[in-house]
């Protein structure tokens, strides 16, 4: 049923965001702390004002400044982590489209 294909579709990408999202987590608290205190401060990020987008931006600065050569290798990285904001903010927030034109377009 639809409804079933939406919450695993939905489900899908916003766990895959999460995952991302604690990579990118991880690479911040690699700059900024020992590792004796890596958990604390990755517990810190987690906070709701502390938005993936936040969290995209501080990414950038670092990789930018501390590690080019990754920019280079990887060009795309800001547009493929924009992207996946918006896919993960339309999962949790957009409502499915059930009509029988939305339907027609998701089989397209």
């Amino acid at each position: 049923d639809i409804e079933a294909c939406a919450i695993s579709i939905r489900g899908n990408i916003i766990q895959r965001a999460i995952s991302i999202e604690i990579l990118l987590d991880a690479y911040i608290a690699n700059h900024f702390v020992h590792k004796d205190k890596f958990e604390e401060f990755i517990a810190t990020l987690t906070v709701p004002k502390v938005t993936l987008d936040n969290k995209k931006q501080v990414f950038m600065f670092l990789v930018e400044k501390y590690n080019p050569d990754f920019i280079k290798k990887q060009p795309k990285i800001e547009k493929v982590i924009n992207k996946l904001i918006e896919y993960r903010n339309a999962a949790a927030h957009f409502p499915v489209d059930d009509s029988i034109k939305g339907i027609q377009r998701y089989r397209e």
